[in-house]
């Protein structure tokens, strides 16, 4: 009884532990959409502020990479909206990041061809540039311009890929695949606004080409420590194997 107890009481600790490391690491995530419903028209948002997404257009569930994703055909017009809510009006630091994979990018003079990634209209935005460089715009932020990548998006044609934006108040950058690409000073608050939140497409024929997961939006900018380990760590399968090797060692 008394060894029983006792192992109780460690998978308790464990489990307390592990909690609060979870919590620690989600503190400042406001959405996480993790496309992971694998069927339906709508994309359940698992972090606290339940921003749930509409897929406009016929949903395409495929294999992603964790788990399903979601398809966008830029000729279907499929992109997912997400209703305007306080929680999105994120004004002092942002991180906005998501696995893609291009199937297409668009390269020319029109901006209006742009693959936008996600967005909030007149507030922030995450996209692939006429230039074929990644690129990020945060209104009310000054020098209020568009902070465009080094790295030649085309190489990941048809390629998992990790794209990320943050600011901090003070710095602007945008990384690829958990390494920074190019970083700027800037300084102020994001926009408030009341326009809704979009996945895939934004104003015009922005649509994004390709498939897209693992869609995460922060109030806080992740540093580049905290984005590395997020491409490499799960931390559910990390409990899950704690508990395993307790219950190997103590049946």
């Amino acid at each position: 009884m008394a060894r029983k107890f006792l192992i109780s009481i460690t998978i308790y600790i464990i489990l307390a532990f592990f909690s609060s490391l979870a919590y620690s690491a989600e503190e400042g995530l406001v959405s996480y959409w993790t496309f992971d419903d694998g069927k339906g028209d709508k994309a359940k948002d698992s972090g606290k502020a339940g921003n749930e997404g509409v897929i406009k257009g016929k949903s395409q569930w495929v294999q992603g990479k964790t788990g399903t994703a979601l398809s966008f055909v830029k000729q279907d017009a499929i992109y997912v909206e997400v209703k305007n809510n306080p929680s999105l009006n994120i004004k002092e630091q942002i991180t906005m990041c998501a696995w893609i994979k291009p199937a297409s990018i668009y390269t020319g003079e029109d901006w209006k061809e742009r693959n936008c990634v996600m967005a909030k209209r007149r507030a922030y935005y995450l996209d692939i540039n006429e230039k074929g460089n990644l690129a990020s715009y945060l209104y009310g932020v000054q020098p209020q311009e568009w902070l465009s990548g080094a790295i030649d998006m085309k190489k990941f044609m048809n390629k998992w890929v990790h794209v990320a934006t943050t600011y901090d108040g003070k710095e602007h950058k945008l990384y690829v695949d958990g390494k920074l690409d190019v970083s700027v000073k800037k300084s102020g608050l994001i926009s408030e606004v009341t326009d809704d939140f979009y996945i895939g497409w934004v104003d015009n024929n922005r649509y994004f080409d390709g498939t897209i997961d693992e869609v995460m939006l922060w109030s806080k900018a992740l540093t580049a420590d905290e984005l590395s380990k997020s491409l490499s760590v799960d931390r559910n399968s990390k409990l899950a194997s704690c508990w395993g090797r307790l219950k190997t060692l103590h049946p």
